[in-house]
C-alpha cells in the first residue's frame, strides 16, 4: 500500500508541473485531461491514506497525516488552477467568436390556438402497502 501512495504522491507532484509547463495555446483537451488525472490521483490519495493511517502508531500517524494534507492541498490547488485556466480558455474562445450575416425575421406566431394532442400509454399502479414514519 505504501508503494501504491508513493506512485500518487509522485503523480501528485508531476500533475502539476506538467500543467505549470502549459503554454496558452495549449489545448482544452489536454487541460482536461490532467485535470481528470489529478481529481483520481487525488480521490485515490485520500483512499489509501484513510487506509494506511489505521495501521499506524499514534506518533508516526501525526507526521504522516501532515505529510499527507500538503498534498491532498498542492493537488486540489493544481486541480482549481486548471479548472481556472480551463474557464479562461474557453471565454476567450467565446469572446472571439462573431455572428455575421443577414438576421432572418421570425414568422409571426399564428393567431388561432393550436390544439396537440398525444397519448401515452396507461401505466399500471400497484398499492403502497408499507407503513410511513413520521
Amino acid at each position: 500500500m505504501k508503494r501504491r501512495r508513493a506512485r500518487e504522491r509522485a503523480n501528485a507532484t508531476r500533475f502539476p508541473t506538467t500543467l505549470e509547463g502549459f503554454e496558452d495555446s495549449t489545448s482544452l483537451d489536454d487541460l482536461e485531461h490532467y485535470r481528470g488525472r489529478l481529481q483520481e490521483t487525488l480521490d485515490r490519495r485520500i483512499a489509501l491514506d484513510d487506509v494506511i493511517h489505521d495501521l499506524f502508531p499514534h506518533k508516526e500517524y501525526e507526521e504522516d497525516i501532515n505529510t499527507s494534507e500538503k498534498y491532498i492541498d498542492k493537488t486540489k490547488m493544481a486541480i482549481q488552477k486548471a479548472s481556472r485556466r480551463i474557464d479562461n480558455s474557453l471565454s476567450v474562445s467565446t469572446k472571439r467568436l462573431s455572428i455575421n450575416g443577414p438576421t432572418q425575421q421570425t414568422a409571426p406566431a399564428p393567431s388561432g390556438s393550436v390544439t396537440r394532442s398525444v397519448k401515452l400509454s396507461a401505466i399500471k399502479m400497484e398499492r403502497f402497502k408499507g407503513h410511513v414514519e413520521i
